[in-house]
């Protein structure tokens, strides 16, 4: 498999390497997601709301999984998430697709240390911790950037008809237009936004913050708001929430209860893509039932495959 900055380097000149990126960049997205559910359900006690922060960034990139699959059935293939292969293994230096981290990325409580980490995975294109080397490396951004550019360059037809997982507020990807729209829209929402990391662009709200700057709020302890044409962390006062400390350590009976639940959110999804069949919302109510009580009982959540039944062919 190419890594990310092969892609960004080489382009697109088919459209079986434009699929091959476009299920890479549904293993990124969900790498993202245990470590945001895992400092979500840490929260113990919560004064200014940090919690919802976290739960509005882990749903939204699970709408981004949801959202680069759909692209993929509209471009008349198949996604594949119903396996122990789709699922990472944690720590990890690099995000799938060989993107370097500085700091590893891990299942922990919600600290100031892992909001580092939650920021370098979301930092802006436009900066680069690694200023040593000749070029800067590739960003997530620069993946999606080079993605964008591939579906225009190659324009694959779309299947109007594709089963998808619906999304809240985003249209059926039905034109090419809405290839591009969504995938826009799902940098800008988090990964890679081209801006500063000191301060986004003068010319959003703080309802269109991508994840990065929702994340150093809280590091920094302040609301983020525009003083004249320039934005600062100079807002209302964010109090980091006390949390439940876990370890590594399982409990047979409830991590495996929690391994089935995650399988079978992803055998939904994947059902949804091949046959149509509706997604069953109330088995992330479970997954997120399942995960914060193995996190009081001082175990960590583990993001593996737990059999169930043949994936859908």
């Amino acid at each position: 498999m190419k890594t990310a900055q092969r892609h960004v380097d080489d382009g697109f000149h088919t459209v079986t390497d434009l699929l091959a990126a476009l299920e890479l960049a549904m293993h990124l997205e969900f790498s993202t997601i245990p470590p945001y559910l895992c400092a979500q359900w840490s929260i113990r006690e919560d004064p200014d709301r940090v919690e919802a922060v976290l739960h509005n960034i882990a749903v939204q990139e699970m709408q981004h999984l949801a959202l680069v699959g759909n692209i993929i059935t509209a471009f008349g293939s198949l996604p594949r998430i119903a396996n122990p292969q789709f699922l990472p293994s944690y720590p990890m230096n690099e995000l799938p697709g060989g993107i370097r981290q500085r700091q590893p990325v891990e299942l922990k409580p919600l600290c100031k240390k892992q909001l580092e980490v939650f920021m370098q995975i979301e930092r802006p294109e436009s900066w680069s911790e690694d200023l040593s080397s000749e070029r800067r490396p590739a960003t997530v951004g620069d993946f999606y950037n080079a993605i964008v550019a591939g579906v225009k360059v190659l324009q694959p037809p779309i299947r109007p008809d594709a089963h998808r997982v619906p999304v809240p507020h985003f249209a059926t990807i039905t034109t090419f237009q809405d290839v591009i729209n969504t995938l826009e829209r799902i940098k800008e929402e988090g990964e890679g936004f081209q801006d500063d990391p000191e301060e986004p662009p003068g010319d959003v709200d703080r309802a269109t913050l991508a994840h990065y700057y929702a994340f150093k709020e809280i590091y920094m302890g302040r609301r983020l708001v525009r003083q004249g044409k320039k934005w600062k962390y100079h807002g209302d006062p964010i109090r980091m929430p006390k949390v439940y400390e876990f370890s590594l350590e399982t409990n047979d009976v409830h991590s495996n209860k929690f391994s089935q639940t995650l399988s079978r959110l992803l055998l939904q999804m994947e059902n949804c893509w091949a046959n149509g069949t509706p997604f069953d919302v109330s088995s992330m109510f479970e997954l997120y039932l399942s995960g914060k009580s193995l996190i009081k009982m001082g175990h960590c959540p583990l993001f593996v495959w737990s059999p169930l039944e043949a994936p859908v062919t």
